[in-house]
């Protein structure tokens, strides 16, 4: 080793001792020797995972299993011009750091351990159904290869969603880490997990997200996750070795550092991670999960925390590696709901919506009616066929009648629908549908938004959805400056309700709510009040 490093003195930092020796034959010695060629063009750490480590230098020939015929080559000038004279040994300068995790906890720490330990077997035991559930979602997300989405436990302080973490042991090992720094301050459980939750910050630090375009940050399909080396990449790596080289794998449960261990990080790519998940697979090794506790996008007040935790997140799923992420409703909703193209719950969405009619700053807009606060989910008492709405995601919409193209839709990572402006004679304006339905989520008719609507306009309006739209629309949204002399004797739609809301107010009335047992569809008028558009077009202002 000392006469390699002093060949090469410049090139080679670092101590001698730290030089690792690889016999360069493909399949752990058993295939073709690397050539000069291959090793020119790089040879990254996938590439060594199948090469024997040679642990003695100098060591003979018969003890790697090879002969002096093994190692003896014809050279010819073709093949020193082709670059394909054979390298029978590699030398690999480590670049990574060494990192040491576990020994974290005093008594009091370890006390609390012991009592989540205990009752995450009494839970197990107790609610062996609602375990086995998590555990078979876990198993199928784990069944295809490729971008993973994540699994959220979401609930308010001192509900157990922490203790869920020590209760689902059976069938696969699982690593487990609070991912805000511990201090004083925090639960005392936490403490026994200092060090793997003070790693894994340290090379999320080392990756220099504040230096990534968070837009890439938050594409679980961009090449910040697709082609870059990166240290967390590396720790990932580091820790699914450690998890093969554990004796016993019959006792499934959570992976602890009890006592400190040393691991070594290189940096790497997605394909080197994802190779030694195959390399699993292929051993009928259950490839373990990944659980992080109090993920929060509130670290900072900008939008560093937010680029942070998607990126933290987003290596476990690009790798194709399960994760549970747990935290309050208000830091894991914004994780989930706000998330671009992965689309917005109705219910979160509707408040913003009202946001935008403000006269001054967008902000969301609670529902009132009778000076009560309610959600939007309240007006749907009684109209099954629309109980679901709230719970759907609002998509990521393209342009008006255009097509997401198949490579979009086929990543896999997002939540893609359409916004369809509708022809005059299909009696509409415009609705909003997910990709995979021919049935919109709801409609929308703008067509008065300069106006107000009396029964005239609305009868227009209704005669046109059930003559051409009947079977498709269930809920309509009609934009308007305000109804006005609306007479309920002319509305002739007996299981069809009308409400109207005050976009500013956010007040709610119902004009007209049909009888238990007769609600079907929904009119729900937008009063907008006076809206002013200012365009600019061939020096003529114009403002509605």
């Amino acid at each position: 080793m000392k006469a390699i490093k002093a060949e090469k003195p410049n090139k080679i930092q670092g101590d001698a001792k730290d030089l690792q020796l690889f016999l360069a034959k493909k399949d752990g010695g058993a295939g073709a020797w690397l050539t000069e060629k291959d090793v020119k063009e790089g040879v990254s750490d996938r590439d060594t995972s199948d090469l024997e480590l040679l642990d003695v230098a100098g060591a003979p020939l018969n003890l790697v299993g090879l002969s002096e015929e093994d190692v003896r080559f014809q050279v010819t000038k073709e093949v020193v011009k082709a670059g394909k004279v054979p390298v029978h040994v590699l030398v690999v300068v480590p670049t990574g750091i060494d990192i040491t995790i576990g020994g974290d906890g005093n008594a009091d720490s370890v006390l609390e351990l012991k009592h989540y330990q205990k009752r995450g077997v009494q839970i197990q035991s107790n609610c062996k159904e609602y375990c086995e559930r998590i555990l078979d979602k876990i198993d199928s997300l784990y069944q295809p290869d490729g971008v993973l989405p994540f699994i959220c436990v979401e609930g308010s302080l001192g509900m157990g969603k922490s203790q869920l973490a020590f209760a689902l042991g059976g069938r696969r090992r699982w690593f487990y880490w609070p991912a805000t720094s511990v201090g004083v301050d925090s639960q005392r459980l936490y403490s026994n997990f200092t060090s793997i939750a003070d790693r894994f910050d340290e090379v999320t630090k080392k990756d220099k997200v504040s230096e990534k375009y968070i837009v890439n940050i938050l594409n679980c399909a961009s090449t910040v996750y697709s082609h870059d080396k990166l240290w967390i990449y590396g720790f990932i790596l580091a820790l699914l070795k450690y998890y093969d080289k554990l004796e016993d794998d019959r006792d499934a449960g959570m992976i602890r550092f009890e006592k400190n261990v040393s691991l070594h990080v290189d940096m790497c790519d997605r394909d080197t991670v994802a190779a030694f998940k195959k390399k699993l697979k292929d051993e009928d090794k259950a490839v373990p999960f990944f659980m992080m506790d109090k993920l929060t996008a509130n670290t900072h007040h900008d939008d560093q925390g937010k680029k942070i935790a998607a990126f933290q997140r987003n290596v476990f799923r690009a790798c194709g590696l399960v994760l549970v992420v747990m935290g309050t409703d208000a830091k894991i909703g914004n994780l989930i709901h706000q998330n671009g193209v992965r689309g917005i719950l109705f219910e979160a969405f509707f408040p913003w919506l009202l946001g935008e009619f403000q006269e001054q700053v967008t902000h969301p807009t609670k529902l009132m009616m009778d000076e009560e606060e309610m959600a939007f989910s309240g007006l749907l008492d009684g109209y099954n066929e629309l109980a679901q709405l709230p719970g759907k995601n609002v998509p990521f919409l393209a342009p008006p009648n255009a097509e997401w193209p198949p490579y979009i839709l086929g990543a896999d990572w997002g939540c893609f629908g359409h916004l369809d402006r509708l022809k005059n004679e299909e009696r509409g304006d415009i609705s909003v549908r997910e990709v995979s339905s021919d049935t919109p989520l709801f409609f929308c008719e703008c067509k008065y938004w300069h106006k107000k609507v009396d029964s005239r306009a609305m009868k227009g309006i209704m005669k046109g959805l059930e003559t051409v739209q009947e079977d498709k629309w269930k809920i309509v949204f009609v934009f308007c400056v305000g109804l006005t002399n609306f007479r309920k004797g002319s509305w002739a739609h007996g299981s069809i309700g009308c409400v109207r809301i005050d976009c500013r107010s956010g007040d709610v009335k119902w004009v007209v709510q049909p009888d238990e047992g007769h609600r079907k569809k929904l009119v729900v008028v937008m009063e907008t009040g006076p809206v002013k558009i200012e365009t600019h077009m061939s020096g003529r202002n114009s403002a509605a």
